[in-house]
């Protein structure tokens, strides 16, 4: 699943850190496909959560201030 480089948001340090817990088999899966991709396994994630929330049809809550 390569797929070229594409910038998530403008301001990066607007980004908020969540945490998520994998079974290790899953963790080195995510490693392996984000280094296959030129990605971090944390970079990949996002891409990965973002692009199906948009698919189906969601789009960033811009009103929430955290």
């Amino acid at each position: 699943m390569l797929s070229g480089l594409s910038i998530m948001t403008k301001d990066r340090s607007r980004i908020t850190p969540i945490s998520v817990r994998l079974e290790p088999g899953w963790k080195k899966t995510l490693e392996r496909i984000a280094k296959e991709d030129r990605r971090s396994a944390s970079a990949w994630a996002e891409k990965v959560l973002i692009d199906h929330m948009k698919a189906q049809g969601f789009s960033p809550d811009e009103t929430s201030e955290e």
